[in-house]
């Protein structure tokens, strides 16, 4: 009888041993590099606040669009749309990754650009389940690693002087497809008008874009919904 109470003592503190280790091996398996491996696999490094976050579809994963404050690595624009947040899980409860007014401070890698990334703004993914991308009150000591920073000179800020509607051309239609990518109200996701390939006219796809970005800051804007006209109200929004 004592052997047998010894033998279940040593089962129970074996099943211990296999649940603490296998608590170990999942906790580990998040685990990261140091920070400086992280900084040179990372493609861009910013600073920057949640403007726009556009949830999953079946087709397509989240993206999240920033205002950028400052930014450390890589081509970073004042505003830069993040992909691959998280993909469709089949709920209309995504999980939260980012939230629209939250700055943060953003570390996001290349994808190649292929079918599988075709819907993923910029070709670039960021995620803070086991990245370093984080909130920028949290940040400090990243901060602190990273060093001095780059900001935007509000000189290179592009102001519209007129009204834009489809079937006109101009500068300011290419800068205004620019403003809609970068947004995250892509215009097009290949070919004409895309990120990288944006032009001179105005387009039924530029107008699609306008909609849904005028549709997204209606109550700022005073509208029901998006008209896909360039006027005095949105004009004035952009500008700011």
């Amino acid at each position: 009888m004592k052997n047998l109470k010894y033998l279940v003592l040593v089962i129970i503190v074996v099943m211990m041993m296999i649940t603490l280790n296998q608590k170990e091996v999942f906790a580990l398996s998040c685990a990261r590099a140091t920070v400086q491996e992280d900084i040179d696999a990372t493609s861009i490094i910013f600073a920057g606040k949640v403007t726009n976050i556009q949830t999953a579809t079946p087709e397509k994963a989240a993206n999240a669009t920033f205002e950028v404050s400052e930014y450390w690595k890589g081509n970073v624009n004042k505003n830069m749309t993040v992909g691959g947040i998280y993909t469709w899980n089949g709920t209309t409860n995504p999980p939260i990754y980012f939230k629209v007014g939250e700055n943060y401070l953003v570390f996001a890698k290349s994808v190649p650009n292929d079918d599988s990334s075709k819907n993923i703004p910029n070709n670039l993914i960021a995620g803070i389940d086991c990245g370093r991308t984080t909130l920028l009150s949290s940040a400090s000591e990243l901060k602190t690693t990273l060093g001095s920073s780059k900001v935007f000179s509000n000189q290179n800020v592009y102001l519209f002087s007129r009204n834009l509607s489809q079937g006109m051309s101009g500068e300011d239609v290419r800068e205004l497809q620019k403003y809609l990518n970068e947004k995250g109200f892509t215009v097009t996701v290949s070919g004409a008008g895309s990120i990288g390939n944006e032009t001179t006219y105005f387009g039924s796809a530029t107008k699609v874009a306008l909609i849904r970005f005028q549709t997204a800051r209606a109550a700022e804007l005073g509208l029901v919904q998006g008209t896909g006209y360039f006027g005095p109200l949105t004009r004035v929004l952009v500008n700011k």
